[in-house]
């Protein structure tokens, strides 16, 4: 009997040390199958975030141009070279750069955008928010309103504001028809077949296109329902609270960048690095004037002159509440 038991154990060791021994390569297996997939999902984490950090190089590289594009401006139409703009006059120093990037906004933003997406989406945002973004700035704009109202030039304050958006919008729309002109002599002059444009090509990825566009239409919305979701969007949500709280917000920092240098008398250099090269990252008048325009194209212009004034309203009521008043308070000159 004790050997029968000692045989019975004997076998049910041997069985537990088998399915011990099973369980423990599964164990092994799992674990291995486990550590390749984290190593998988973290060499995609890499890959991602080396992606990510490529496409910001690619958008400072913008920004570099796009300042010094805009220091180029300002120091041809300023004071010391052809004269057209000043810091006491409501042609202000950063007209010229505003003005010109605005009408590059009709180019690039508008009527090119489509076309430079599909060849290449980072240089899509790279030329209008990298580049135009820190060619044209709103801050500035508001602030030098500021400082004429502050000397008492209410009168040139208020013609700043009203010809600066006039020479702005215009130059966008400069911009667009001359983009548009372009686009239909290049179109026109077959110029796009020297280049190696094919018409045969164009049009089966046109039609191709087309079709991938209607099926895809169909399957996700009915067309009353895309009419009826798009005039729901447009009439409840029209303004463009990004570009909006984005200037004001920047106006803001500036004005408040300049209270501190009337009281604590910083040197220029300082003060130019500060509120040009750091504010105009966060603002913008390109994108401003170019959501403007489509403002007036549409079926209610009067949202447009809605969203310019009130951008200039608040920004500029701020913009006295904290500069103008402690300069009056406190006799600053």
């Amino acid at each position: 009997m004790d050997y029968g038991h000692n045989d019975s154990e004997t076998r049910r060791s041997g069985s537990f040390s088998r399915i011990s021994s099973t369980n423990s390569s599964l164990r092994r297996h799992s674990l291995n199958l486990v550590g390749a997939v984290h190593h998988e999902v973290d060499d995609d984490s890499d890959c991602r975030s080396a992606s990510e950090a490529g496409d910001i190089g690619d958008i400072g590289h913008f920004i570099v141009e796009g300042v010094l594009t805009r220091y180029l401006l300002e120091n041809l139409f300023g004071p010391e070279v052809v004269g057209a703009t000043s810091d006491q006059s409501y042609m202000y120093v950063d007209l010229a750069p505003n003005m010109v990037g605005s009408f590059l906004m009709g180019w690039f933003g508008a009527v090119y955008k489509g076309d430079i997406s599909k060849f290449s989406p980072e240089i899509a945002v790279g030329l209008t928010t990298g580049y135009l973004g820190s060619l044209t700035i709103f801050s500035g704009w508001n602030q030098k309103m500021l400082e004429l109202s502050v000397d008492g030039n209410w009168v040139f304050s208020v013609l700043g504001f009203l010809l600066g958006l006039s020479l702005v919008a215009s130059s966008f729309v400069f911009g667009v028809e001359t983009a548009k002109g372009f686009k239909w002599t290049f179109n026109r002059t077959n110029l796009s077949s020297k280049f190696g444009f094919s018409e045969q090509y164009k049009s089966l990825v046109a039609r191709l296109y087309n079709r991938t566009k209607w099926c895809m239409d169909q399957i996700l919305f009915s067309t009353t329902q895309r009419t009826r979701l798009r005039k729901d969007r447009e009439d409840e949500i029209w303004m463009p609270f990004g570009t909006l709280i984005a200037n004001i917000v920047s106006a803001c920092i500036m004005a408040a960048m300049a209270t501190m240098k009337k009281a604590v008398n910083y040197e220029q250099t300082l003060w130019r690095c500060g509120n040009k090269h750091t504010v105009r990252f966060v603002c913008t008048v390109s994108t401003f004037i170019a959501e403007f325009g489509a403002m007036r194209e549409s079926k209610h212009p009067w949202r447009a002159y809605v969203y310019a004034l009130t951008t200039i309203i608040i920004s500029f009521s701020l913009g006295t509440l904290i500069f103008s008043v402690p300069v009056w308070t406190k006799g600053w000159t």
